[in-house]
């Protein structure tokens, strides 16, 4: 009776099961009415790493009041990350919520309908000029060599635009900024710091979400920084390139690092870089004509994401020219999803894949390409492409010649072909030359050449195939993943991949033999200790009296908590009612404080009886 009478006076109920992830919600700290708000929405795992294997999902978006919001949003989620452009209305602050399952996050944004708004246009002045607050740019600004432009948290940044529609730029052809053609641009001749901070990120938008506005443009510049910046509905720039559209950045023989940022919902392509150093890390590039096109310019990308590109012509996720002498291009533990192209499109490049996803690039009226490899040289490993048209394919001109190095990799579920050597134009002497070993490809026409006078350019070793194909220490045999229905692409106990790949390579984390595909099996691997806090019984972020509720529900009224360790909250290797009370009194009595782990998540410094199953760090 007293239990139910603590649940009737502090109004807390039954606790939800812990679960291994959490949504991260990211999202400026201030609006404007009128002004579209960009949200970022992610899974991560129990380590806070990214929830990759989690392929599709929905997160419910509301708002608080329910009138700033004119209807709940739903926002797609790729491989545990996905966004939205919405619109708050209202002048009082509003608390936006992202649920799946169980599980929800929260973050609250103030109304700006009463600060003061600073007009800038023209060159910056002096050595240093710091914006913060709601800054309205009504004309073309210059950073000029020397000076710097700091960006403070939680700017509003609002640029001029002109009259646009998605996907068809206006007629936008001068770099000055011309009115009617383009919208407003800012040139960087010195440099840029934007410090936005995870809970109080920068936001840099157009005035007008109907008049989308022009660039930024790095001319060369200063080595310049973006934390936690969102930059939206620019892209009324210059137009050219791929797509002959024009770009929200712009980088021209200059050095430039986005960590944490969201760059979208442009007019034109989200990036064009040449002659430059570009380093791309936890990083949204999405809902634009197409992702970054880089030409002679390294580039690091590092756990990013390139989502969404869709329209009549060239919308690639991601599109990398050759680069300079002693540059590079490398892409890391990152995804490129769902586009009207090709997900990652080389020209010349000499590019290094690793651990990557590229999914869903497979319009039936395009030759569309997860990976297309046009002459140059790649390296592809530990990496899934599934779901689009045509897995890898590559192709030449003019005497040219093509290479992919390919291991430990994963194709599936191509509409078509696994990987293609493609005679494009009609030259039927280029050499195109594929090496692969300890991969799996399973696509309806798993290998295809226009070469078969060379037979000996595509090499296939230690490989599951869906067609018999020679090669020492091939198969075809069903890979038997645990779920490839759900993309769940993990190799069950009795795969014919298991220490079936090339015997010379590295071994697997569990010290055998190389498996084949993407991802080794892990039965072997013993699991990690569980991290928990204590104290924190139930599923909340934080340790209070509902988790001494929780606790009390545990032990007699046959609640469920993930985590028994985490209820021990005196660490004697016991779970009763002397738990409860000690959490009570360290919370309202002054009691000790919590044993380790307490302040972090960590592991049990106590060798004891009870588990944690399902921690909820």
């Amino acid at each position: 009776m007293r239990i139910l009478a603590c649940i009737a006076l502090f109004g807390i109920g039954a606790p939800a099961l812990a679960g291994v992830e959490s949504i991260r919600l990211v999202v400026p700290s201030g609006y404007l009415t009128g002004v579209l708000v960009p949200v970022r929405a992610e899974l991560r795992n129990a380590d806070g790493s990214l929830a990759r294997d989690v392929w599709d999902a929905e997160v419910d978006l509301t708002a608080q009041p329910a009138a700033a919001l004119a209807a709940p949003v739903k926002i797609r989620l790729w491989n545990g990350v996905g966004s939205a452009l919405v619109r708050l209305t209202g002048s009082s602050d509003v608390t936006l919520e992202a649920a799946r399952g169980g599980l929800t996050a929260s973050r609250t944004l103030r109304s700006l309908s009463g600060e003061p708004v600073a007009s800038v246009s023209g060159t910056l002045a002096g050595p240093l000029v710091e914006w913060s607050g709601v800054i309205h740019l009504t004309g073309s600004v210059i950073v000029p060599a020397g000076s710097t432009l700091r960006i403070l948290p939680g700017a509003l940044v609002l640029v001029d635009g002109v009259a646009t529609s998605e996907g068809q730029p206006g007629a936008c052809t001068s770099v000055s900024g011309t009115p009617n053609q383009c919208g407003r641009i800012i040139t960087v001749r010195g440099a840029i710091e934007s410090l936005g901070l995870e809970d109080d990120p920068v936001h840099i938008t157009a005035f007008d979400p109907t008049r989308a506005w022009g660039e930024i443009f790095h001319d060369d510049a200063l080595p310049s920084v973006y934390d936690y910046t969102f930059i939206t509905r620019a892209g009324n720039s210059p137009r050219g390139g791929h797509t002959n559209t024009g770009p929200a950045v712009r980088l021209d023989d200059s050095r430039v690092v986005f960590d944490g940022c969201l760059i979208g919902y442009t007019a034109g392509k989200s990036m064009q870089a040449g002659g430059s150093d570009l380093e791309l890390h936890d990083t949204v590039l999405t809902r634009s004509v197409m992702g970054p096109e880089i030409d002679g310019t390294a580039l690091l990308f590092e756990g990013s994401y390139c989502l969404e590109f869709y329209g009549s012509d060239d919308n690639d996720g991601i599109y990398l020219h050759d680069q300079q002498a002693g540059q590079r291009i490398s892409m890391a533990r990152g995804v490129v999803a769902s586009g009207d192209d090709d997900g990652i499109d080389t020209l010349g490049s000499e590019v290094t894949i690793d651990d990557m996803i590229v999914r869903d690039f497979a319009n039936p009226s395009e030759d569309s390409k997860g990976i297309s490899v046009f002459s140059g040289e790649v390296t592809i490993r530990g990496t899934i492409v599934s779901g689009n048209k045509v897995g890898i394919s590559a192709k030449s001109q003019n005497g040219g010649s093509a290479t992919v190095h390919m291991e430990r990799s994963t194709i599936v579920d191509q509409t078509e072909v696994g990987l293609q050597a493609e005679d494009k134009f009609n030259v039927p002497d280029l050499r195109i030359r594929y090496f692969v070993s300890s991969s799996i490809i399973r696509s309806p026409d798993a290998v295809r050449t226009d070469y078969p006078q060379f037979p000996d350019d595509i090499q296939i070793t230690y490989s599951d195939v869906s067609e018999a194909w020679d090669g020492a220490g091939n198969i075809s045999s069903d890979p038997l993943f645990a779920g490839a229905a759900a993309h769940d692409y993990r190799l069950t106990e009795s795969s014919p991949c298991i220490d079936a790949g090339d015997p010379a390579l590295p071994p697997d984390p569990d010290g055998t033999r190389a498996d084949m595909g993407a991802i080794p099996y892990a039965g072997d691997i013993p699991p990690p200790p569980p991290v928990f806090l204590r104290g924190r019984v139930n599923s909340d972020a934080s340790v209070d009296i509902s988790d001494a509720v929780s606790a009390l529900l545990y032990l007699f009224a046959g609640g469920v908590i993930g985590c028994p360790d985490a209820a021990d909250t005196n660490d004697d290797g016991l779970t009763n009612v002397t738990d409860a009370v000690y959490l009570l009194e360290h919370l309202f009595r002054g009691g000790p404080d919590l044993p380790t782990p307490n302040g972090a998540c960590g592991e049990d410094p106590t060798d004891d009886a009870l588990e944690c199953g399902d921690p909820v760090c």
